[in-house]
């Protein structure tokens, strides 16, 4: 019975989540391409950076708390965890603004120098609200308190989308600080919502706050620390070294050519999302039986989604992002391959971290970043932009055959149930999406 319930719970929360990925994909990227047609090629170069460059930041100081907070909060005083994990977070979250701009004083970065300090600022006050928003989306996962985490998200990818329609009409092509200040409200507007639903009193009471509880999450987070870090850099060091090699209007035309990969990570993010808590809280063998299927349904329709940007990439980017954008075509079609992996992975990683393996996600992590990294300084100064897709695609692929590979040895599972898509299965993914899901965790 209690696999039943697990089971149904997951089937019951995949399908909000799935819903709600949709629905903040298609705003997601609604917004993407008003502000890249508002922007042009080269502003949106200079926001892609502003945006990046706070992320990785948060990345290497929060030490592995938002999955620490999730394997955590249903082992440990609830009251204790969200607490102490709240203050850290802000604690650290003003540490690390005020350290980026000693940073920026003492080493004067080159491309710092050619961003006006106003957009700095607003970029370097996301800091402290990346790290807020971590964690509390987190806590909500943790409480398995999915559907309303969905229900954050897409009011955040809403308020985005519309204050961002009232800029370009008032202010245009010289929107780009509104856009930044965009950002900030809305995770405000998070940070409010989120305090609201976990409860208020949760964050007044000095005495939740526990240094064994500390301890706790970071004993746990720094398994996964250096994974986020890693993983952070598979996502983002492109940015800055393509910053670092070539013209920002280079980095506009890559930004938008990522944009593709993102949209086709929403479907497998999602489910990651939910085989976190629910294989934490049940860790049994079936539960293999469940992320090995999921895998298997997952990979066809990304076969073909991938199939279709490949061979319409041009059209695709002259009629979403204008003329200018044409020329991305070929990064998108050399970030491909690697996206298709990468799909995979965010659903082997995720049962792995629930498992307690969280060292895997950072070997793995470490794999892709290295080779990023590596190829990067290889081929950008030689082929451009184009070196950045391949040094991607070959470090994502790379990191998904090995969380595959552990994965296959925890499991016992073999290489063909885990990507080969059953007859049965397939016949499922032709019939109505309503019924998929039922159908599956039947």
């Amino acid at each position: 019975m209690h696999r039943v319930a697990t089971i149904k719970s997951f089937g019951s929360q995949l399908r909000n989540t799935l819903q709600s990925t949709f629905l903040v994909s298609v705003l997601g990227f609604l917004t993407t391409i008003l502000i890249t047609r508002v922007l042009g090629v080269e502003q949106r170069g200079v926001y892609t950076l502003l945006m990046t460059i706070p992320s990785i930041i948060v990345t290497i100081g929060r030490f592995g708390f938002a999955h620490s907070i999730v394997y955590n909060i249903n082992r440990s005083d609830k009251n204790e965890v969200i607490y102490t994990s709240f203050v850290v977070a802000v604690l650290a979250g003003i540490l690390l603004f005020l350290g980026t701009f000693v940073s920026l004083g003492i080493f004067r970065f080159s491309f710092a120098e050619n961003i006006n300090f106003y957009y700095l600022l607003i970029s370097g006050l996301l800091i402290p609200m990346f790290f807020i928003t971590d964690v509390l989306y987190s806590t909500l996962q943790g409480l398995k308190d999915i559907h309303y985490r969905n229900f954050v998200y897409t009011i955040q990818s809403a308020f985005i989308l519309l204050t961002a329609l009232m800029v370009s009409f008032f202010w245009g092509s010289s929107g780009l600080a509104y856009f930044l200040i965009i950002n900030l409200l809305s995770y405000i507007v998070v940070t409010v919502l989120c305090m609201r639903r976990i409860g208020l009193d949760k964050f007044n009471t000095s005495a939740f706050f526990s240094f064994d509880i500390l301890k706790q999450l970071f004993n746990y987070g720094i398994k996964s620390h250096f994974g986020n870090i890693f993983k952070q850099l598979s996502y983002r060091i492109d940015v800055v070294i393509i910053a670092y090699f070539l013209p920002l209007k280079e980095l506009g035309l890559y930004a938008v050519a990522v944009t593709f990969s993102e949209v086709i990570w929403k479907v497998p993010e999602a489910i990651g999302i939910v085989l976190l808590p629910t294989i934490s809280a049940d860790k049994n063998i079936s539960s293999f039986q469940i992320t090995a299927r999921v895998s298997r349904m997952i990979l066809f329709p990304m076969l073909l989604v991938c199939g279709c940007i490949f061979f319409f990439s041009g059209i695709i980017l002259k009629l979403l992002f204008g003329e200018e954008f044409v020329a991305a075509q070929q990064c998108v079609k050399y970030l491909l391959p690697g996206t298709l992996f990468f799909s995979l992975w965010k659903i082997y990683v995720n049962d792995l971290i629930a498992r307690g393996e969280a060292i895997i996600y950072s070997y793995s992590s470490f794999i892709s970043a290295t080779i990023i990294i590596g190829l990067n300084f290889i081929l950008l100064p030689r082929i451009g932009i184009i070196g950045a897709s391949i040094s991607s695609s070959a470090g994502y692929i790379f990191a998904t055959a090995f969380v595959m590979w552990k994965f296959k040895s925890y499991s016992s599972i073999s290489l063909s149930n885990m990507i080969v898509i059953k007859k049965s299965e397939l016949q499922m993914l032709f019939q109505q999406p309503a019924l998929i899901i039922n159908k599956v965790f039947k």
